[in-house]
């Protein structure tokens, strides 16, 4: 489905976190026939900035929260197991998974 020109689209091109503000006002005027005036353009630059911002910060919390659960494990498999199990679990993403389930360990 071709979306150029459509709202979804639009949107689409506004929100792209891989997209320049340049690249974003180039094809908003091609594509959607918006003239980008100064306080246009700022306010796209304004928008490309919180959208990485939010980016960012989606990052970090899912990070920090996964450490905290990646702790937890590494805490149980010290005391039931050893290095042993800590050491496949840390190259193994389906028994670090299985691990998570059965120590009961939930991540938001």
């Amino acid at each position: 489905m071709d979306s150029k020109g459509s709202l979804h689209g639009f949107l689409g091109t506004l929100l792209s976190p891989d997209m320049s503000a340049d690249e974003k006002r180039e094809v908003l005027e091609r594509d959607y026939g918006m003239e980008m005036e100064q306080e246009l353009g700022e306010e796209l630059r304004q928008m490309c900035n919180l959208s990485e911002a939010i980016e960012e910060r989606g990052f970090s919390k899912g990070f920090s929260e996964g450490m905290e659960g990646f702790a937890l494990l590494v805490e149980n498999l010290l005391k039931e197991s050893g290095l042993g199990d800590l050491q496949r679990a840390v190259k193994d993403e389906a028994l670090c998974r299985q691990l998570f389930e059965e120590y009961d360990i939930v991540t938001k």
